[in-house]
């Protein structure tokens, strides 16, 4: 599978409140762990696709949860567009 995504890495939110990291599979899922921090958190495990160039698609039985637009990799880090919010995450093996 192509992607925008680096798969095999671990994506963490840069984030002083909200906690968010997700591992992209080759197969097309994606193990996240989202919630605040020191609060609640879910493990949930979802489906992504690439959606264009420099977009992803994540989803859970066909309903898309988010869109991730603009990706962009500078050396560790990602930046993606999410329901209008530019989020940086640190790529970590």
């Amino acid at each position: 599978m192509i992607t925008v995504v680096p798969t095999g890495c671990t994506l963490e939110l840069v984030s002083e409140t909200t906690v968010g990291q997700y591992r992209f599979g080759p197969d097309g899922s994606v193990s996240v762990t989202i919630g605040m921090r020191n609060g609640p958190v879910c493990a949930p495990i979802w489906a992504y696709r690439v959606v264009g160039d420099t977009s992803i698609e994540l989803s859970r039985e066909g309903a898309r949860l988010e869109l991730w637009t603009e990706i962009q990799r500078l050396d560790d880090t990602l930046h993606v567009t999410c329901s209008g919010n530019r989020l940086t995450f640190k790529i970590s093996p």
